[in-house]
């Protein structure tokens, strides 16, 4: 578990998701904190002795939902169910590569930089990997375990490479056709003129989020970030109304300045836009 807790702790949620399948096909979600960090090896071994199927999310959550893409924390990270493709054979080899089962692995590619929802499903694509497996809700299968499919012969799920090579987000844009002055998916557009922040939080009545907006004690700042547009965008804010808020904080401006597509990207998010 070394390694997962490793990519685990470099994300900026609270929460991480392990997924268990039991014979009846039944799935629960299990949500640990960083606290449970020392937990998690011996509740993986409980599950493996109860025969059960055992996923991970490799990115975390601000909240204990994984079918809810909204609570998705950003992860400068790619990866894909790759099926019947060789990672070692692709151009870009994967940072970590594990074999799922005898014939099938996974991968996941660090990154200096968060990617867009666009270049996640254009990657998949390009590789020839499962064409929903880049989904911010998908899990698979921890390395570790055993895989329970009953035409295997019980297989554990092995790592196969863990080269932690980091690959350029600028590069990969460009190469997939996501990069700067191309259509991405989940971009958002809005008109900002004529619009107060502090006017649309009082309207909105999301008056619990304005020291975050006005304030300097960030911690993360993604984190604080995605609190703010979340909490008005499940107030039934508008993308132009997140918008001007967010220019107007300080935690904003302190990661991302006025980059808009910086701004049309993570408006997009925050209202469902991936």
């Amino acid at each position: 578990m070394r390694t997962i807790i490793e990519i685990w702790s470099e994300q900026p949620g609270a929460w991480f998701c392990l997924s268990t399948k039991r014979r009846d096909a039944s799935w629960t979600d299990h949500f640990v904190s960083r606290d449970d960090f020392d937990d998690i090896a011996a509740m993986v071994r409980r599950w493996v002795e109860e025969k059960r199927d055992v996923f991970w999310c490799p990115h975390s959550f601000f909240d204990r939902r994984r079918l809810a893409k909204y609570y998705a924390a950003p992860s400068r990270m790619l990866w894909a169910d790759l099926d019947h493709v060789d990672g070692r054979s692709l151009r870009y080899v994967p940072s970590l590569l594990w074999r799922t089962s005898p014939r099938r692995q996974a991968g996941l590619w660090l990154l200096n930089g968060e990617p867009s929802n666009a270049l996640r499903a254009a990657f998949n694509r390009a590789i020839g990997a499962d064409a929903g497996g880049y989904c911010l809700t998908k899990v698979l299968r921890l390395p570790g375990t055993v895989n329970w499919k009953p035409q295997y012969h019980r297989p554990v799920v092995k790592w196969l490479q863990r080269s932690r090579a980091v690959y350029s987000l600028a590069k990969l844009e460009e190469e997939y056709g996501t990069g700067p002055g191309r259509p991405q998916a989940g971009l958002v557009t809005f008109k900002l003129d004529g619009l107060g922040w502090r006017e649309v939080i009082r309207q909105r009545g999301c008056e619990e989020i304005l020291h975050l907006v006005t304030g300097r004690d960030w911690g993360d700042r993604s984190v604080v970030i995605w609190k703010i547009g979340r909490t008005l965008a499940e107030a039934g804010a508008t993308a132009s109304e997140i918008a001007v808020v967010l220019l107007a904080s300080k935690v904003w401006q302190s990661k991302w300045g006025g980059n808009r597509r910086a701004l049309e990207r993570e408006v997009g998010r925050m209202i469902g836009g991936d």
